[in-house]
């Protein structure tokens, strides 16, 4: 039993990280690269960011912003808590 639950725990977590790079790809690469290093639409590289998550809430709010306030937060307004998730735990992978 402990064997099948470890395996489902780890195949959960191999989903979760595909649907973070499938997020990330529909919803932030188009402005941040493929490796989160494209500086020519964002200020600055989000490859290997840590607080992702708590910026995508923050643009979200709308209590996060700066020059590309407006178009964050469309970008972000339809993702859910579990879309922010793995797309930030797949940002922070990003090298």
């Amino acid at each position: 039993m402990k064997k099948l639950l470890t395996m489902l725990a780890l195949c959960a977590g191999a989903i979760f990280a595909a649907d973070g790079a499938g997020v990330y790809g529909s919803k932030c690469a188009m402005c941040h690269g493929a490796n989160g290093k494209d500086t020519s639409l964002s200020p600055k590289p989000i490859a290997g960011m840590a607080d992702t998550e708590a910026k995508i809430k923050g643009y979200k709010a709308g209590t996060v912003g700066g020059e590309n306030k407006a178009t964050m937060q469309t970008a972000v307004a339809d993702m859910n808590d579990a879309d922010i998730k793995a797309v930030s735990a797949f940002v922070s992978t990003l090298k």
